[in-house]
């Protein structure tokens, strides 16, 4: 596969039905690729491609917001721990979500050991 490394794919994306990634790329957090496209190039984080090679077709949110969503990392986080607040407004989710991780935890999910597990 000439040396390169499998495709990198971040948190929240969203890949289409039929869609080709090229080796050695990286799907940033966030992105969402449409169906049947060929992507050859990295794609940043909360960008929205689509086509054959796939382009930019545009980004989900403003740069602002997409700063703050990647600073925020809340996909580190348990979900539980956040589910009351509503996500259909980015910039409120922000908010309340800055506030409630100064009281909590990421996640960091226990490793599960198959050998012992079966015993």
């Amino acid at each position: 596969m000439g040396g390169k490394s499998y495709p990198k794919i971040g948190h929240d994306v969203w890949i289409g039905q039929d869609v080709v990634l090229s080796m050695g790329i990286t799907i940033g957090h966030g992105a969402i690729v449409a169906a049947n496209s060929l992507v050859t190039k990295d794609v940043p984080p909360f960008a929205i491609v689509g086509g054959n090679p796939s382009k930019i077709i545009r980004f989900r949110f403003p740069d602002e917001v997409i700063e703050r969503l990647l600073a925020s990392s809340w996909w580190d986080y348990d979900w539980r721990d956040f589910a009351d607040i509503q996500m259909n407004n980015p910039e409120e989710f922000l908010s309340a979500f800055e506030e409630r991780r100064l009281n909590i935890m990421p996640y960091r999910p226990s490793t599960l050991k198959l050998p012992e597990a079966l015993k």
